[in-house]
């Protein structure tokens, strides 16, 4: 199988759960707010559907990361967060921090709103941590790109996650792509519901590919279920999960704030 696209190095996973980034971790289990995306050697921490704090491991030395954007506005200016982490205090500023970037974030939602990202967001932490009983969807990843052999963009998955038929105690999962829709002008033009399920029927001919987003899939849940991140009680560090690549892919497609009976009659009645 090919090796995962986004997944973390040892290191990282220990120093998450046991040294100098576990401020970070336990703050993010604290804060329903909050998001933890796995990258390829990195971590995303997302606030609203926008990534306000990344970290990245870079030359041995873990960096940090404002998106300055954010800040355009000049209501607030930007606190000061350590470059650089390199002690367990570095994160605890990082942490003190996040109140502040939040405040900036607001302002720049308060007049670019990005909604269909705030519930993006709002899906992983209602399936992956909610204390209600569960849906059977773990969501391993957003934001999900694709590029083609020539190297140029392909499609990009909202959400991936993997499904785990009710009530079975098996370690048998089911590859899952979720497509989110808010708002009437996001089926419309290149966001079109079939565009979408042409691009996902081209991928999927792509074996290497799909076999990449399969052992990504596998490994995220595995280092989010190490980390705390994913409510699965049935699974042990020692388990070994099976998503079989033959196993039917399952595509969902969540519509919200839609007006409906105008949208269907549009785009779905031929």
């Amino acid at each position: 199988m090919q090796e995962a696209k986004r997944v973390l190095s040892n290191r990282f996973m220990v120093d998450l759960n046991k040294s100098i980034l576990q401020p970070l971790l336990e703050r993010i289990k604290q804060d329903d707010t909050l998001m933890l995306a796995i990258r390829k050697d990195y971590i995303n921490i997302y606030y609203r559907g926008g990534s306000i704090l990344k970290i990245k491991l870079e030359k041995g030395i873990y960096t940090t990361k404002f998106d300055k954007n954010y800040s355009k506005s000049g209501k607030y200016s930007i606190p000061e967060i350590p470059e650089k982490i390199r002690e367990y205090k570095d994160s605890e500023a990082c942490v003190n921090e996040l109140q502040n970037l939040k405040k900036i974030m607001d302002r720049f939602f308060s007049v670019n709103p990005r909604t269909e990202r705030e519930f993006q967001q709002l899906i992983v932490r209602e399936n992956n941590l909610s204390k209600a009983r569960t849906s059977g969807y773990y969501v391993t990843d957003i934001e999900y790109k694709v590029r083609k052999e020539d190297n140029k963009k392909g499609p990009r998955f909202d959400i991936i996650a993997l499904k785990h038929p009710y009530n079975q105690r098996n370690v048998r999962f089911k590859p899952v792509l979720i497509e989110m829709k808010y708002g009437d002008k996001s089926i419309v033009g290149d966001s079109d519901i079939i565009k979408h399920l042409e691009d996902i029927n081209e991928f999927l001919k792509n074996e290497k590919k799909y076999e990449a987003l399969l052992k990504t899939m596998k490994s995220q849940f595995c280092q989010l279920n190490e980390l705390g991140l994913i409510k699965y009680k049935n699974y042990s560090k020692n388990m070994e999960i099976c998503i079989d690549k033959n196993e039917k892919l399952e595509v969902v497609c969540i519509l919200a704030n839609q007006n409906l009976r105008l949208n269907f009659r549009n785009h779905f009645i031929v």
